[in-house]
């Protein structure tokens, strides 16, 4: 839930810059703050913080490259937590693969 929540987010956040919505894009960052950092997607995270506060305070010049960098930093945190995701999957059936052929 937490990543199609994440998806849906995502494409608000460029909407709301670009219709001027300052206050609509912080509420979007911030929504994004927390999903992201439920995943475990820090670097994620600290990019929609750093768009919550810029929106916050009117706007800065670095919004809206943050703003499209956005979608990228948010692919490749996730794209990451698959292969941590993926790779714990595989340990653990490895595991109790090895704990069958012990009790056998």
């Amino acid at each position: 839930k937490l990543a199609l929540l994440l998806d849906e987010l995502l494409a608000e956040a460029p909407a709301a810059l670009e219709s001027g919505n300052l206050t609509g894009l912080a509420a979007v960052a911030h929504k994004l703050v927390g999903a992201a950092g439920a995943l475990g997607a820090s670097a994620t995270s600290d990019l929609c913080r750093a768009i919550e506060q810029d929106a916050k305070a009117g706007g800065s010049p670095k919004l809206p490259g943050r703003v499209a960098r956005l979608s990228l930093v948010a692919a490749e945190s996730l794209d990451a937590i698959n292969r941590r995701f993926n790779a714990q999957i595989k340990l653990v059936a490895s595991t109790a693969k090895a704990a069958v052929r012990a009790a056998e």
